[in-house]
């Protein structure tokens, strides 16, 4: 993991001045805005579509070529009511493995978040127009880990101009969820609350909407990787955390957790992040009595009765450079190395896929 210790330092680097760390293949994120509104390409590559094979063992994605000619999906516009699209990013998340773990009956686009870019729209449409980018309106509304497809309005909610494209590639899962547990916490603005997990994509996004909305964040880091240990906190101060303890420091009687406490006083409520995080470590923190959610990824499949006001909030979040997370950014056609090392991740950087045409885009407006 050297050179991934050498990536987020870079990273956090950058983000102290308000930069995002891309990787040599891509372009800056600001060259995004210039195709914001521009006119759909000409001539998109043939692509494909990753999906669970039905009637095949667990844990294979079969790449199926999408429905056309060469050039790209058919020419023929779309049918009332929808949009033709590109797929630009998307996330890879633990309910992706789970999902290849338990594949559907029937076979289906796999991917959970994602981005594309409206290419065309219906003569009548009251929808999103040409050059839009939308992304999913609810976890599982359709698979984004593909090229081209023709999508419903009704499953698609479009974003403002300004949301980087790695950020709405990953805005359906760890920010959903985050969202849903600090709902469930119900802190009001000004308590301490701990957060168990930070590192996480889930930890890191708790961290800046508790922030964005008052909180004030004690952080509970899993430090069993020494080297990655000072950057990882740096990045989570920079995130909006006011204190940042190793996980084996909130673990241990006498380990300079009293001193912390007795300045802060003990968090009025916590959260534990991801299934791997010590929950003894948080609840250590919180006063006696203090709510302590567990929050998980699946919490982005749960309850969407508020689905709109947590859009509306992330998209404010977004718009603002308050919600990033430290992301390694990877091609769609290495999406079973994607997966590996989702897997074996310790899931502190999360994986995004740029489709062909992704990066197309951001190549063309150099």
């Amino acid at each position: 993991r050297t050179g991934e210790r050498r990536d987020l330092r870079a990273w956090v680097k950058m983000q102290a001045v308000g930069m995002r760390c891309i990787p040599r293949w891509v372009r800056p994120a600001s060259s995004w805005n210039v195709l914001r509104r521009g006119a759909a390409s000409s001539s998109l590559s043939h692509g494909v579509s990753y999906v669970y094979p039905s009637g095949k063992s667990a844990g294979q994605l079969a790449p199926v070529p999408v429905v056309g000619d060469s050039s790209g999906p058919s020419d023929a516009p779309p049918a009332q009511g929808s949009v033709k699209v590109a797929f630009l990013a998307a996330g890879v998340s633990s309910l992706d493995i789970s999902m290849l773990a338990k594949p559907p009956k029937s076979e289906q686009v796999a991917g959970l978040e994602g981005v594309a870019k409206v290419i065309a729209s219906a003569s009548s449409a009251s929808g999103p127009q040409p050059g839009t980018f939308v992304v999913p309106r609810r976890i599982g509304a359709f698979g984004t880990f593909r090229e081209h497809a023709e999508l419903s309005v009704d499953d698609v909610i479009a974003l403002p101009d300004d949301v980087p494209v790695e950020t709405a590639a990953t805005l359906g899962i760890a920010p959903r969820s985050a969202w849903a547990a600090l709902e469930q916490l119900k802190a009001p603005a000004g308590s301490l609350i701990a957060i168990g997990g930070a590192e996480t994509p889930l930890g890191q996004a708790a961290v800046q909407i508790a922030s964005s909305r008052g909180l004030r964040v004690i952080a509970v880091l899993n430090d069993k990787d020494a080297e990655s240990w000072k950057p990882l906190s740096q990045l989570v101060k920079i995130l909006g955390a006011e204190c940042v303890l190793p996980e084996s420091s909130a673990l241990k009687p006498g380990s300079g957790v009293s001193a912390v406490l007795s300045d802060l006083g003990k968090a009025a409520a916590g959260i534990v992040c991801g299934k791997t995080v010590h929950a003894a470590g948080v609840k250590k923190l919180v006063k006696n009595g203090g709510n302590v959610v567990s929050a998980t990824e699946d919490l982005a499949t749960k309850d969407t009765s508020s689905d709109t006001r947590m859009f509306e909030e992330l998209v404010s979040l977004a718009v603002a450079g308050k919600l990033r997370l430290w992301l390694r950014k990877m091609k769609l056609s290495e999406i079973g190395t994607a997966f590996e090392q989702t897997r074996n991740c310790v899931g502190d950087r999360k994986v995004v896929l740029f489709t062909k045409e992704g990066e197309r885009m951001l190549q063309s407006s150099a």
